[in-house]
């Protein structure tokens, strides 16, 4: 997914000083073996360091070469302070789930889900839906999650427990292995979002703990800007509600929200 914002320009001006920092100090280095060691299309990295004009950015991409240059050797202050801009930028726009406010903070380690990942397939709706499942903090037995997903995710839970990707606590809980916070990719949250709005059924209405709504209107940028407010003081009030331990149970739960307009320009 492209995003385009205010601040997308400077955050590729970081990247492509960050690439062309790293080139220079790891001459050895094709652009195509950056491309591989990090996860991403040399496309993007091509894009980056040649076309100075354009106001886009790859979120998906960005998140992969963030977290690869932000794991590898510190080379210099240059390239860790180009690091933490991206940082910076990435925390404002990510989808992450977690216990913290702050996804990307420098005290926490993370785990990123991508389509492409390599070791686990994250196609299978199940593997993503562990992963989420495994997010929460009471935690879930094994038991528990088949009973939600099915004993067709068994085979699932074994691979990923065997792989080290989940652990089992002295609970029998299902959680992520240490202290960790899992961050999606905007493609992975594409790609599974009918696999959670599918949890929601019209049997629950009237009892307090589901709802369903869509509105399309065209709207004014003025509008638009007015209903993005809302919902982000609505959102920061529901994290308040998820990380509060008061309120941390027994009932998985999941709140989804979505909106953007239908063109890429604003008019």
């Amino acid at each position: 997914m492209s995003l385009m914002s205010t601040d997308t320009k400077v955050v590729r001006d970081n990247l492509r000083s960050l690439l062309r920092e790293y080139q220079r100090v790891r001459p050895n280095l094709s652009l195509r073996s950056i491309a591989r060691n990090a996860g991403v299309n040399r496309y993007f990295l091509t894009k980056i360091l040649e076309d100075a004009e354009s106001k886009k950015v790859d979120l998906d991409q960005l998140l992969l070469l963030w977290k690869f240059m932000k794991s590898v050797v510190p080379v210099n202050k240059f390239i860790d302070g180009h690091v933490e801009a991206i940082e910076s930028y990435l925390s404002q726009h990510i989808l992450g789930v977690g216990s913290e406010q702050s996804f990307l903070g420098p005290s926490s380690d993370q785990i990123v889900l991508d389509l492409n990942d390599q070791e686990v397939d994250l196609h299978d709706r199940n593997n993503y839906l562990i992963f989420l499942l495994a997010c929460c903090d009471n935690g879930f037995t094994k038991s528990e999650i088949l009973s939600i997903l099915g004993c067709g995710a068994r085979k699932n839970l074994d691979y990923l427990i065997e792989k080290e990707k989940i652990v089992v606590d002295k609970n029998n809980k299902i959680k992520l292995p240490g202290d960790k916070h899992l961050i999606f990719t905007n493609s992975l949250m594409n790609y599974h979002f009918i696999d959670l709005t599918r949890f929601y059924q019209v049997s629950h209405r009237g009892q307090r703990r589901n709802n369903i709504n869509q509105y399309i209107q065209g709207l004014t940028k003025e509008g638009i800007e007015k209903v993005f407010d809302l919902t982000k003081e609505y959102e920061y009030n529901m994290l308040e509600i998820f990380t509060n331990k008061k309120y941390i149970g027994e009932n998985p739960f999941f709140y989804v929200s979505c909106f953007d307009t239908l063109t890429d320009e604003l008019r």
